[in-house]
C-alpha cells in the first residue's frame, strides 16, 4: 500500500482489514453456486479479472509512482483494483485450489494426494511472500505486470488443462484422466465388503423383511 502512496497507521490497518473481510465474504457465494456454475468457468472468469486488475495496478504504478499524492484518484483506483483481485480470487482459485484435488485422486491415493497438494500450494504461498518483497523494490510495476502475466497463463491453464470435476463420478472422472483408478477402488470395495459378509448380510435382511411383510 506504501507503495500506492497510502501513509499511515490508520489508513493501512484500514486498507488491509478490509482486503481481509473481502476475501472472506467472496467465499460465499462459491458455496451456494460452485456445484451450479462449474469450477472451470470461476477458474476462467478469476484468472480474467485478476488478470485486468493486476494490468490496471501495473500501468497506474508505471505512470504515477513518482508523485502519487497528486494522483489520489489513480491511487484509490489502484487499491479498488486489489480489492477486485481480492474477490475475484475468493471466489475462483482461492477456495477451488482446495477442493479440486479432493475430487480428481481417487480413493486409494486421495490421503496422499490430498496432502501433496496442500504442501505445495502453501509452499507456492511461502514462495510467493518470499518473492514479492524483493521484486518491489526491484520493480514494483514490473511486479504487478509478472502477476498479470501468470493470471493470463492460468487463464489459458484453466481453460485447457482443468478438468470439469463438478458431480463427476469417481468412475467417469477415470474417463476424464484416461485412467483405470477409479474402477479398480470400486471393485476393490466391493470384494471387501463380500470378503467381510455384508452382501449376504443385507440379502437376508432384505429377505427377512419382505417375509415379515407378507405374513
Amino acid at each position: 500500500m506504501q507503495e500506492l502512496g497510502l501513509r499511515g497507521n490508520t489508513v493501512t490497518l484500514m486498507v488491509s482489514g478490509g482486503i481481509g473481510i473481502v476475501q472472506f465474504l467472496s467465499v460465499f457465494p462459491v458455496i451456494l453456486y460452485i456445484d451450479r456454475l462449474g469450477r472451470k468457468p470461476l477458474l476462467r472468469w478469476g484468472s480474467a479479472v485478476m488478470t485486468c486488475s493486476h494490468l490496471i495496478i501495473a500501468l497506474l504504478v508505471r505512470q504515477f509512482a513518482d508523485d502519487w499524492p497528486s494522483h489520489i484518484l489513480e491511487a484509490w483506483t489502484a487499491v479498488a483494483c486489489v480489492y477486485i483481485f481480492t474477490a475475484a480470487y475468493g471466489m475462483s482459485y482461492g477456495p477451488i485450489g482446495w477442493i479440486l484435488p479432493s475430487e480428481v485422486f481417487p480413493l486409494s491415493m486421495r490421503s496422499k494426494g490430498v496432502s501433496l497438494s496442500t504442501a505445495s500450494n502453501w509452499f507456492n504461498n511461502f514462495l510467493i511472500g518470499l518473492v514479492t518483497p524483493m521484486l518491489m523494490e526491484l520493480s514494483p510495476s514490473g511486479t504487478f505486470m509478472t502477476f498479470a502475466v501468470a493470471c493470463f497463463l492460468g487463464y489459458f491453464w484453466s481453460t485447457y488443462m482443468v478438468p470439469e470435476t463438478g458431480n463427476v463420478s469417481l468412475e467417469e472422472m477415470d474417463a476424464v484422466f484416461g485412467s483405470s483408478a477409479g474402477r479398480e477402488d470400486v471393485a476393490l470395495k466391493f470384494q471387501i465388503e463380500r470378503d467381510l459378509g455384508l452382501h449376504a448380510l443385507i440379502s437376508e435382511l432384505a429377505a427377512g423383511s419382505v417375509i415379515s411383510s407378507t405374513s
